[in-house]
């Protein structure tokens, strides 16, 4: 609450021997706002309900038992509203990096469907990246090289991912290779299948 008295204070000094209403307008226009999510909510001893909120802004953490929060307490910025998340912990999403060259799509669907009911098992939501373009498509777009359109794609859905599962041969395969490089590169977390 520092910084909104410190806040306070400036504006009254601005409003001696000035035009208050218009001061007031402008203070409001420039007003930094912020939104707080909900991230937790506690039951006391006493039963009263405790939320916990964070600050999109400057991303610190406060509690309130009753009311509402009208400025963040650490940044001082106006909360423009507060958003409820959902209290289920969210699920890791994780990508499957597979050898595809030379295999029918049928051996493709089968090691993938084997990989994401272990995944899943593990309380993984698994990212599709088995990808389907016409020549029609890819001429349409202008792509003069297939491999690396549909390696592209496969990139952009690693980029929503928490984590790269490899599965076997994936040494042996360029695509592969490129993914594995990328996650490591970037810090992200990597599984392999066991032979």
């Amino acid at each position: 609450m520092v910084i909104v008295d410190e806040g306070r204070r400036n504006l009254a000094k601005c409003l001696r021997g000035t035009n208050a209403r218009q001061v007031i307008v402008d203070e409001l226009a420039d007003m930094q706002t912020t939104v707080l999510d909900l991230t937790e909510t506690t039951q006391t001893v006493h039963g009263e309900e405790v939320r916990g909120w964070e600050c999109r802004e400057c991303g610190q953490s406060c509690e309130e038992m009753y009311g509402s929060y009208e400025f963040c307490p650490h940044c001082g910025r106006k909360v423009d509203r507060c958003e409820g998340r959902t209290m289920e912990k969210e699920k890791k999403k994780a990508m499957i990096s597979q050898p595809m060259r030379g295999k029918t799509d049928e051996e493709i669907l089968e090691a993938r469907d084997r990989i994401a009911a272990k995944l899943q098992a593990a309380g993984y939501e698994v990212a599709d990246t088995v990808f389907h373009f016409t020549e029609e498509q890819m001429d349409g777009l202008g792509v003069k090289n297939p491999a690396i359109y549909y390696l592209s794609n496969s990139i952009k859905a690693m980029s929503r991912c928490d984590c790269v599962y490899f599965a076997k041969g994936w040494e042996n395969a360029r695509g592969c290779r490129i993914e594995h490089y990328i996650a490591a590169a970037y810090g992200m977390e990597i599984m392999y299948e066991r032979w």
